[in-house]
């Protein structure tokens, strides 16, 4: 009986050893050409064609985005149509995403600069604000430094400063495992994905709000966790899924003046040093500790000094 029981398992085991196997390189060797379905296609050198999508009158200011990891030019459709009242916006589905090529290579970051470039080029778009969110906003840096003449500016929408400064959730982890990975794309449900992605749709304080701001970067943000309390008057707050506020808000940003934006910035970078800097915030927990229980703090009076 226990041997037959250990050799049921070992068979189990093998089966989904192949079957994982089998599944990731069956996933792994998928490849496919660009399809429009949403807007048309670039060609580019290489089969490395990119899906774009155009709004507004081509005679305005270009603002180009670039949607994160997963996504899609529609991640943007909502807040699109009141962008395109002042902005010929330019939506680009990057390498790999949506309606674009899905070749077995060419995912660098660079390499997806290199192509939106191309892309712009093709367009005849020759000056642009890019907009990135997430992995899209390491494309948009990406970017600027590959062609500073295009970049009349950067906006990065929860973008980590380097790849190693943010974590993926377990399941997300996952996704990028050998043989493991390839399976759960396959079995992933829209639950799941959900769950993972889930620290992605609010924080109580975000910290790529507080860098942006320490920074000296004008910033907008919906209203959700702490993100009011923590721009104050130095950047936009709007209410949570009101795409028209939010794009009139990025819009009042991106019309003031270089000099507007620099002394806004400059105010953002003062109040994150004077309320969010580890002394005022050490001070500040010292200070609720000691109404809390004065009687306990040993040695308070000394440590609010150090």
């Amino acid at each position: 009986m226990t041997r037959r029981l250990i050799g049921g398992l070992l068979g189990l085991v093998l089966f989904c050893a192949v079957a994982l196997g089998v599944n990731a390189l069956i996933v792994g060797g998928q490849t496919r050409q660009a399809r429009a379905y949403d807007g048309f296609i670039v060609r580019l050198p290489h089969g490395d064609d990119l899906q774009v999508h155009e709004n507004g009158p081509a005679s305005a200011p270009a603002l180009v985005l670039l949607h994160g990891f997963a996504g899609s030019l529609r991640w943007w459709d909502a807040i699109t149509p009141a962008l395109a009242t002042r902005y010929h916006v330019v939506r680009i589905d990057l390498l790999g995403h949506g309606g674009s090529a899905k070749p077995a290579g060419g995912y660098s970051m660079e390499h997806q600069a290199q192509l939106v470039d191309e892309a712009l080029g093709k367009l005849g778009v020759h000056r642009a604000v890019i907009v990135g969110h997430s992995m899209g906003g390491i494309v948009a840096t990406a970017l600027a430094r590959r062609h500073r003449a295009l970049t009349a500016g950067v906006v990065v929408i929860d973008s980590p400063p380097r790849s190693s400064a943010s974590t993926l959730p377990f399941l997300a982890r996952l996704a990028f495992m050998p043989l493991i990975g390839p399976a759960t794309r396959t079995l992933a449900t829209d639950g799941m994905v959900a769950s993972a992605l889930g620290s992605a749709f609010g924080e109580g304080f975000p910290n790529a709000l507080g860098e942006a701001m320490a920074c000296g970067v004008p910033c907008v943000a919906t209203d959700v966790g702490d993100n009011a309390a923590i721009i104050g008057g130095c950047g936009g707050v709007v209410p949570p899924r009101d795409p028209e506020a939010l794009a009139e808000a990025m819009s009042q940003l991106l019309a003031l003046s270089s000099d507007e934006r620099r002394a806004l910035g400059l105010r953002a970078r003062e109040r994150i040093q004077n309320d969010y800097a580890l002394s005022a915030m050490v001070r500040r927990y010292s200070e609720v500790y000691a109404r809390l229980a004065p009687q306990k703090l040993y040695g308070y009076e000394s440590f609010l000094s150090a």
